[in-house]
């Protein structure tokens, strides 16, 4: 998230909004400064070490699942 927002920023975005469905205490803390807004729906105290925790079904995504996925949202396939 890091980098989307520090890309963002180089493209000249005039506002930066980054919302999440659950987030640690320390990521919001560290995030927070660089973003115009930033809404987390959920941001439990004992947040576990990975966000697939939180979910019931959170199945993992192979990297060229990823690409494909890119590239029809980039080409509008």
């Amino acid at each position: 998230m890091d980098a989307a927002v520090l890309w963002a920023r180089e493209q000249g975005a005039a506002r930066i909004v980054v919302a999440v469905p659950v987030a640690s205490f320390e990521s919001v803390q560290r995030l927070a400064p660089s973003v115009d807004q930033l809404v987390v729906l959920d941001n439990p105290a004992d947040f576990l070490l990975a966000v697939g925790a939180h979910y019931r079904y959170f199945p993992q995504i192979v990297d060229e699942e990823v690409k494909t996925i890119l590239q029809e949202a980039h080409y509008g396939v």
